[in-house]
């Protein structure tokens, strides 16, 4: 029988995707595509996905999918029972949509310009202002997406989720403490991950996903602090007696 195929590579949008088929309940096989050693920019991937970006789902038809808000729409929708999205039709569904599409067409897009500006570029003595412009339009997005939903306690609506203990409390937490940290001059942020935001498993999206958010937001801040500070996730794995770290130190 025919089933899905999965072409991505750890550490890119991929991960979402193998998130939503977990979490579905969905077989599929995933076919390695090493995005840093370049194996997306050669002619045979070009003919599955000619923008020669991951990730991308063949259908069991046979037909691709491109654009992972498109590849997360059509699982969660062919798959209901899973919940993975709101209902069509739905006010609740109308506001997915948007958000998806406002950080596919935005903010992803911003961080591309972030991180590959030579890209964007005939002369690359011209990258350096291109990624500036993207730091600054990128955190305008943020910014208007957080004015934007502050009339919601929670990051869904009402309803108090981990995502919310996780991610928006270790930001709160941060918030106050970082200050008096940088004006001394010393001081090592480590924030407690998990093994979940290296890897994905099933029935673990939400979890997964705060642990993501941990990971992206203590490498970040790690740039972002003076010489001789550090901020570092925690990742325990499962065994007792190992543990995975990320550490960046100036």
């Amino acid at each position: 029988m025919a089933r899905y195929r999965l072409y991505g590579y750890k550490l890119t949008g991929s991960c979402a995707v193998e998130a939503a088929l977990a979490e579905a309940g969905i077989a599929y096989d995933f076919i390695p595509i090493n995005t840093k050693a370049g194996e997306a920019r050669t002619e045979s991937f070009k003919k599955i996905n000619p923008r020669q970006q991951v990730p991308v789902l063949q259908h069991p038809d046979g037909s691709i999918i491109t654009e992972g808000p498109a590849i997360l729409t059509h699982l969660a929708d062919a798959h209901p029972a899973a919940r993975l999205i709101p209902p069509p039709g739905s006010s609740t569904r109308a506001q997915h949509d948007r958000w998806m599409a406002f950080f596919q067409a935005n903010v992803y897009e911003g961080e591309l310009r972030q991180l590959f500006p030579e890209r964007y570029v005939d002369d690359p003595v011209y990258a350096p202002t291109v990624q500036r412009a993207a730091d600054s339009y990128v955190e305008h997005q943020f910014r208007m997406f957080d004015k934007l939903i502050q009339h919601t306690p929670y990051f869904f609506g009402n309803m108090l989720t981990m995502l919310d203990t996780n991610v928006k409390g270790l930001m709160m937490v941060t918030r106050q403490i970082l200050p008096s940290m940088v004006a001394a001059n010393e001081g090592h942020i480590i924030n407690m991950g998990s093994i979940a935001g290296k890897e994905v498993y099933e029935k673990g999206n939400v979890y997964c996903a705060s642990k993501f958010a941990i990971e992206g937001l203590s490498l970040a801040l790690a740039q972002e602090l003076p010489p001789g500070m550090a901020a570092v996730p925690l990742n325990p794995v499962y065994r007792r007696d190992e543990v995975a770290f990320d550490l960046q130190v100036d």
